[in-house]
């Protein structure tokens, strides 16, 4: 199999969220977009062969594949993280940041306290306020150019404020980070102490780079039969096709619950939204998608991403010094701290996007520790990300 990534590929005036928003926004028509978390590729053949498929089929009534969907699902991880699913413990969602929304509403009362991380993904934070709960926030610590869970904090945090559920990216959206076996354990143990629902949101469990190994939550436990056995019964575990084979726009994610009675108020609180099903073509996308062709596909994908993440760290280092880079140890996501150049936020974000014509995410769309960073997608052909980069040093330095 071989697979060109360096294909660009016009993506305006097809509705596609990254391109188009920005330009109905007035931002130069010439600008890179490098910002939400999609990628510019087209997703596996596999996929695009099942779709045509269903399409020449051109029948699109209910549907429920059932078995084979969950067989799918349960193949992947076993293949991926040798971890054994059971059918019942999937619940199919049309996406991750819906089924936030379902464990906000079933796990908590108006203006009960949620915890996230600062700076951390910024859906937690909307699903939490748009549904009336109280936003408490653990500050993770920057040390060495890499992230940390400040532990003290994040249990006086949970105590203070009576916690019921804390969101969590594993790995890490947008610092890059992929959680250790022992920083996993310790977060499981405060939050078993303390009777606190876990939502450990795994969309980029795919995507995790050099020596580092993705752990799914639950499997961190494994050798300590009795925090194995409390954590599962606060465990929601948040997973999707829709990052690694680019199928956002299909409306497709996995919500993993392994106790009965969980599983049984996420699916209720699902049910009372009229919105149960996920539609027939995600349904076809996610079955071709967990293959073996789709496994081989992604290996490619990988390499070319990290690739590119090595790409853009060396010429950074060597063109614009004053940028640091975070450790990228999983995701397509990159991190920079230009705190250097003493800009304030909209002056930055000013300067990418109508100087250097680059759109990056501003980083205090995740937390007041965001300011000063930028996130840069870099799930894009390598001339992009040249080009890019180019721009960024003739308009910074």
């Amino acid at each position: 199999m071989s697979i060109n990534f360096d294909k660009i590929i016009d993506r305006t005036n097809r509705g596609a969220r990254k391109i188009d928003y920005p330009l109905l926004c007035g931002e130069p028509k010439d600008a890179i977009q490098m910002w939400i978390a999609d990628m510019d590729f087209e997703t596996a053949p596999c996929v695009k062969d099942a779709l045509k498929d269903l399409v020449d089929y051109g029948v699109f009534g209910y549907t429920d594949f059932d078995n084979k969907y969950f067989d799918a699902v349960i193949s992947w991880f076993k293949k991926r993280y040798n971890y054994d699913l059971k059918s019942e413990e999937i619940v199919r969602t049309p996406g991750v940041i819906f089924a936030l929304a379902m464990v906000v509403k079933a796990f908590s009362n108006e203006n009960d306290s949620v915890l996230i991380f600062n700076p951390e993904y910024v859906a937690f934070r909307e699903v939490t306020i748009l549904n009336n709960r109280k936003v408490i926030e653990s500050n993770l610590k920057l040390e060495n150019n890499k992230y940390y869970i400040d532990f003290e904090d994040l249990e006086k945090k949970i105590k203070d404020n009576n916690v019921k559920i804390l969101m969590f990216c594993s790995p890490f959206n947008p610092c890059g980070r992929v959680w250790t076996k022992e920083e996993l354990i310790r977060v499981a143990r405060i939050c078993t102490d303390n009777n606190v629902i876990i939502v450990s949101d795994e969309i980029h469990m795919d995507f995790v780079w050099g020596d580092n190994k993705h752990i799914i939550f639950l499997d961190a436990l494994k050798d300590d039969k009795d925090l194995y056995e409390k954590t599962s019964r606060l465990t929601i575990i948040n997973t999707s096709a829709s990052k690694t084979f680019n199928l956002a726009g299909l409306q497709v994610a996995n919500t993993i619950i392994k106790d009965k009675n969980l599983r049984e108020k996420v699916e209720a609180e699902i049910g009372k939204t009229g919105y149960h099903r996920i539609s027939q073509t995600a349904q076809v996308a996610l079955m071709a998608a967990y293959t073996s062709e789709g496994y081989k596909w992604t290996g490619e994908l990988k390499k070319y991403i990290y690739e590119n993440i090595l790409f853009v760290k060396d010429y950074i280092k060597n063109n614009i010094p004053k940028i640091e880079v975070i450790d990228t140890e999983g995701t397509y996501l990159m991190w920079f701290d230009f705190r250097k150049y003493g800009l304030r936020d909209e002056e930055l974000q000013k300067k990418l996007i109508y100087e250097a014509k680059v759109h990056l995410d501003n980083g205090l769309k995740f937390g007041s520790l965001g300011e000063g960073f930028m996130r840069m997608n870099v799930a894009t052909s390598r001339a992009n990300i040249e080009e890019a980069l180019n721009r960024i040093k003739i308009a910074f330095e």
